[in-house]
């Protein structure tokens, strides 16, 4: 019973990060395309990085979130950190946080 309260938990933050942040209606591959066409396409960027939570590639996530972050922080109001934070939330203790928690850090110092 525990474990079903703990994916519903997770359910629910990968829905508000979602819903925080917009749906993302572009299908992977375009969001690829559009971001191999231009590295500086912070939106599409971004997309790519949501659809990745929602996948629960969280690793792709987090490097797309911390290129951006790296590119224009500005972006989305601090869109790339507060996603960033909200990833991190859903890892919960998984060792790779700290790690990922410095190279934000370093991006913001």
């Amino acid at each position: 019973m525990a474990l079903d309260s703990v994916l519903k938990q997770l359910e629910a933050k990968i829905e508000e990060l979602v819903a925080a942040y917009g749906e993302t209606t572009a299908r992977e591959q375009e969001l690829a395309a559009k971001l191999e066409a231009n590295p500086d396409d912070h939106e599409a960027r971004f997309q790519l990085a949501l659809r990745k939570v929602v996948e629960q590639d969280y690793d792709a996530a987090i490097e797309l979130l911390l290129e951006l972050m790296q590119k224009d922080r500005s972006f989305g109001d601090d869109a790339a950190r507060n996603g960033l934070l909200k990833v991190f939330e859903l890892l919960g203790d998984d060792p790779r946080v700290g790690q990922y928690r410095r190279r934000m850090a370093s991006l913001l110092h």
